[in-house]
């Protein structure tokens, strides 16, 4: 079996109410996902074997991240910013061999590549 998806979501923008410094602006906007998948399920040998594996791509749009930012010279706080672009791809392979009845043998395979692009994290931004 072959399969393939495209989905597409997003997570609310909104404030971060844990911030005890109240001069810094707590507020920050939605971030945005698109997601490509495809993937394959396989049974060989008369069923002994079980191949699938999945490669998948995610693109974030204003990603949000926690960050530190100074407060003075003794203090930094936690806010949450949208503070980038995020490109991840990713390889997951699946192998599974039954030798007897009794005995299987499974080995799994994962791979994962992010990357960020044009990370904004201003320490003077309030």
């Amino acid at each position: 079996m072959f399969y393939a998806s495209y989905s597409e979501g997003f997570k609310s923008g909104g404030f971060f109410a844990r911030q005890a410094n109240y001069l810094i602006d707590p507020s920050y906007e939605p971030e945005y996902v698109k997601n490509y998948e495809f993937g394959w399920k396989t049974t060989l040998q008369d069923g002994r074997m079980i191949f699938n594996g999945a490669i998948f791509r995610s693109d974030y749009d204003d990603k949000q991240e926690s960050i530190l930012i100074p407060v003075d010279l003794s203090n930094v706080a936690t806010v949450v910013r949208n503070a980038s672009s995020l490109e991840m791809t990713g390889l997951e392979l699946e192998v599974m061999y039954q030798v007897t009845q009794a005995w299987n043998v499974m080995a799994t395979y994962g791979y994962l590549d992010s990357e960020y692009a044009d990370y904004f994290a201003d320490l003077n931004w309030r």
